[in-house]
């Protein structure tokens, strides 16, 4: 069931692919500079355009956009969330209070607000969207430090809104599932059956899950989990790669859970109805022909945040934490496969949002700039 799409002229497009990777290599060698706003033609019609943070450490990764259409950035070496308007293409920089803090994945809350978890701090931050004030709220348990910067072990690294309207969150330090009252701001813990099920926070992501659920990757029980946020009943899901090393996770219109195997080079489908797991292989799906889609970037897949885009397709950020700098398209009706690579040469590219109609949005960890792909 794996296919590939090729286009009419294979020559044409390997031409295309190698020009690009020489145009990326004079532009890390400061032969051609780069624009505030450059764009690259891609495979078809998809266009990348990128937009330099002014922080040169800010180390972007996740993004999102407020009611007002205006974009948030996490700065994760940077110790801020960024402001980035559109229209007039001015970034504005709101510096944690906490220093050493280090902001986790964030989301937009049923209130308008942006919420984040502070992974080292051991809180759980809101940010109002109209003046980027920030309020914390600590995680109960997990405290090592109190003054004058707070640090705990909870390690919360990811949030997302439940269908009861608080918001959930991931504690890789303490192996529970964490949720917060966005009104009265009480927090609440729910352990994971199995100990020690994930301690990585560098692949923890949690999302909406189908129904009334939240879905959460497990990547040391090699499981994916979710919790019915008024039940409160987990369900566990193993994947039958082992040591796969799932990371991200996203449900799309049909109920089907979408995740992705960074260890494996896999990304796959589970069916909760049936409990049913369908696995791709990308290494195939490219071909096992790694000069076609290479890169100055990392030329493995190293799959990650996965999101639904609103034309129906997965899309893939590649090696986030490793120099990636590619994203990945599958239509899970025809099974066509594409890579889309970014202009900067390793990009990072660390996390994709897809709330934009026709747009991935994205942060560039070590390129240090945001990024689009139009479709």
């Amino acid at each position: 069931m794996l296919t590939k799409e090729f286009s009419n002229s294979k020559k044409k497009a390997h031409r295309r692919k190698i020009g690009a990777s020489i145009a990326a290599c004079m532009m890390a060698a400061g032969l051609i500079s780069t624009v505030p706003e450059a764009a690259a033609q891609l495979t078809g019609s998809p266009q990348i355009q990128e937009y330099p943070l002014p922080n040169l450490a800010a180390g972007p990764c996740e993004v999102h956009f407020d009611t007002h259409g205006i974009t948030w950035i996490e700065d994760i070496t940077g110790m801020a969330i960024s402001r980035f308007d559109r229209s007039t293409q001015q970034f504005t920089t709101f510096p944690l209070a906490n220093p050493v803090g280090l902001p986790g994945g964030m989301s937009m809350g049923p209130d308008g607000a942006l919420w984040f978890p502070q992974v080292t701090a051991n809180v759980i931050t809101r940010l109002d969207t109209s003046n980027g004030s920030m309020q914390s709220y600590p995680i109960p348990v997990g405290q090592v430090v109190t003054a004058p910067t707070p640090l705990g072990i909870a390690l919360s690294s990811a949030i997302a809104p439940g269908a009861d309207g608080a918001m959930w969150f991931s504690m890789s330090g303490i192996n529970d599932i964490g949720r917060i009252d966005v009104n009265t701001k009480q927090i609440t813990l729910f352990p994971l059956p199995v100990p020690l099920s994930s301690v990585n926070i560098a692949t923890q992501i949690i999302k909406p899950g189908p129904g009334n659920t939240m879905v959460i990757s497990l990547s040391a029980a090699n499981m994916i989990a979710t919790i019915d946020v008024f039940t409160h009943a987990i369900k566990e899901y193993p994947i039958p790669t082992p040591a796969a090393l799932p990371q991200g996770v996203i449900t799309d219109t049909q109920g089907i859970i979408w995740f992705t195997e960074t260890a494996a080079q896999k990304f796959g489908k589970l069916d909760v109805s049936t409990g049913t797991i369908t696995e791709y292989d990308m290494l195939a799906l490219e071909g096992l022909n790694l000069g076609t889609t290479l890169t100055l970037g990392n030329p493995l897949p190293l799959p990650g945040p996965i999101r639904q885009g609103s034309d129906g397709n997965i899309y893939i950020a590649e090696g986030g934490f490793e120099g990636g700098n590619k994203i990945a398209q599958y239509n899970p009706t025809t099974g066509a496969f594409k890579e889309f690579a970014t202009p900067t040469a390793i990009a990072g590219i660390c996390d994709i949002t897809s709330t934009q109609p026709g747009e991935i949005w994205f942060g560039e960890l070590t390129g240090n700039k945001l990024g689009k792909l139009t479709f």
